[in-house]
């Protein structure tokens, strides 16, 4: 059997928002101080990409968040949306030209 490049693996994890932002936290912090003690920020690519695909999916989720509990505290029910219809829901809501008044 041929071995499988560590590339062609995949893993899913579920983390809480506040998990998610201090894994974020804690992985700018480490880039940051192997900068400052003379490595490049950018050296590890692996972790650049890694850091930058966590980041992104935390921004989703706390956008995803946010639109859903100021619909929820106008009185709109949301539990039936999923995050992603949310998130865009919200986007076409940001959308909509402001009426001039």
């Amino acid at each position: 059997m041929a071995a499988t490049a560590d590339t062609d693996v995949t893993l899913t994890f579920e983390f809480t928002l506040e998990q998610t932002r201090a894994l974020v936290d804690l992985a700018q912090h480490g880039m940051l101080a192997a900068a400052n003690n003379g490595g490049s920020a950018a050296a590890n690519p692996v972790a650049k990409a890694a850091l930058a695909t966590l980041s992104a999916v935390l921004d989703d989720a706390e956008t995803s968040a946010s639109v859903r509990d100021e619909l929820e505290q106008l009185g709109f029910e949301t539990g039936h949306l999923t995050d992603t219809e949310v998130a865009a829901l919200g986007r076409r809501i940001a959308e909509i030209p402001q009426a001039k008044r």
